[in-house]
């Protein structure tokens, strides 16, 4: 099997912005990242920490970013089995992920753009060509945002 180049050079993220600090002891930050907090391109061992971590701390959501990268497929399959596993829809390379994303967890999808890096119209066309229900198309427009928003606040002041 052929690897993305981007893959192999720990991709473009990497050439443009600084390592992040190490966080040693953390079990968000693994063996894998030497310690380092993971970045783009999420590797699938990425995904299965986030859905872990969300699993067990059920009352703090958890958002993936850039939809899950090489692993969108699998990141849809994992959020079907928690829900407080949120889908950033930023970097939706195929339209049938969106499509599969918006079918399975459609509460748990939001929209995303990677602005300025991404085209907020480019996204926001391709979640439309992905999704046809007006309703679901809503959720991950708005509502889906605006609920995280309201368990955030009332976080904040309980």
């Amino acid at each position: 099997m052929r690897r993305c180049a981007a893959r192999e050079s720990n991709s473009w993220w990497s050439c443009c912005h600084p390592p992040p600090p190490r966080f040693s002891g953390s079990p968000l930050f693994g063996a894998d990242h030497n310690g380092s907090p993971p970045r783009a391109p999420n590797t699938l061992a990425d995904l299965r920490t986030y859905h872990a971590l969300a699993q067990r701390f059920p009352s703090v959501p958890v958002i993936v970013g850039a939809f899950g990268g090489l692993h969108a497929v699998d990141l849809v399959d994992l959020a079907a089995t928690c829900p407080t596993l949120y889908l950033d829809l930023s970097s939706a390379v195929q339209t049938f992920a969106v499509t599969a994303a918006a079918r399975t967890v459609p509460t748990q999808c939001l929209f995303g753009s990677n602005t300025p890096y991404g085209d907020v119209v480019a996204a926001r066309h391709t979640v439309e060509s992905a999704v046809g229900d007006p309703a679901v198309r809503h959720l991950i427009f708005d509502e889906n945002a605006s609920r995280l928003l309201d368990h955030a606040a009332a976080a904040t002041t309980a």
